[in-house]
């Protein structure tokens, strides 16, 4: 196999999801390890399993994605909320990883924002990303570029562009 090949590949694998699960029992073992080390209060149990049921759980090769309905405000669109995590518990932070998992997940037309909260709201007890996606195809934040703009060369002598994004490559 040549070397593009295999590049290939292993590229389709990251990304080929399959639809998977997560068991109450896991569930109630990671809540109840939460109690003992005194992160939750014993009377919080029951409904914060009911709350970490996915609504679906979809893994790869390498990563696992469970879905959830966000907990919305009533100001804002109904959002799901994707927890994101390698399944050899590494770090991930590329960018286009998570943009492609997004896109394989809910599809490239909806809009997914991930949130770097006040430290008084800071969730950081594994190497898990948590994307928030607007539930309605189509529908934009009030914020961030009106259009497209994708290329393999920088734009500038400053700046340095990865190949594959044209191409829509991790």
């Amino acid at each position: 196999m040549s070397r593009k090949a295999d590049k290939e590949a292993r590229r389709a694998r990251r990304f080929d999801f399959v639809p998977g699960e997560v068991g109450e029992d896991q569930i109630r073992s990671i809540v109840t390890e939460h109690v003992k080390a005194g992160r939750l209060d014993p009377s919080q149990v029951e409904d914060t399993i009911e709350k970490s049921k996915a609504k679906g759980v979809w893994i790869s090769d390498t990563y696992q994605v469970a879905v959830y309905d966000a907990e919305a405000s009533p100001e804002w669109p109904a959002m799901w909320h994707l927890s994101i995590k390698r399944r050899d518990k590494h770090p991930i932070h590329d960018w286009r990883d998570l943009q492609e998992i997004k896109n394989r997940i809910v599809g490239p037309e909806f809009e997914a924002v991930e949130l770097y909260p006040a430290e008084s709201r800071l969730v950081d007890v594994a190497n898990q990303y948590h994307l928030f996606v607007l539930k309605e195809q189509g529908l934009t934040f009030p914020f961030g570029f009106k259009s497209r703009l994708v290329s393999d060369t920088p734009l500038t002598s400053a700046s340095q562009q990865r190949h594959g994004a044209q191409r829509g490559e991790p």
